[in-house]
């Protein structure tokens, strides 16, 4: 839209893509179950919907959700690829303190649990 558009295609741009919000959001939303990251896929949309030249799209309701819905997806995989990468300090196996445990428990009475 920088590269000498008028102003008149600036505005029906904003327009249509502010007709559009709401549903963007609950699309977003629905597939990443988090405000925060719904509201940056409708912040992406908008710039992808502007670098797409919004005059020359045959039908903006279809192309603003398809780009939202792709892009939710998109960061659902990297965040969970991300989960599933976490290598950080922890147990790894459950510690139990000695005050959570209680003398009917199958378990072994000791005084201290400790991770190894």
């Amino acid at each position: 839209m920088t590269d000498g558009n008028s102003g008149a295609d600036w505005s029906d741009a904003t327009r249509v893509f502010d007709e559009h919000r709401d549903l963007l959001f609950a699309v977003a939303y629905r597939v990443l179950g988090s405000v925060t990251d719904a509201d940056d896929v409708v912040q992406e949309a908008w710039l992808r919907w502007v670098n797409a030249r919004p005059s020359e799209v045959a039908d903006s309701r279809a192309f603003l959700v398809r780009v939202s819905t792709r892009l939710a997806v998109d960061r659902l995989r990297r965040v969970k690829a991300r989960r599933e990468s976490y290598v950080g300090p922890g147990c790894r196996s459950p510690c139990l303190p000695a005050t959570m445990l209680r003398r009917t428990s199958p378990l072994p009475s000791r005084s201290r649990w400790r991770c190894s």
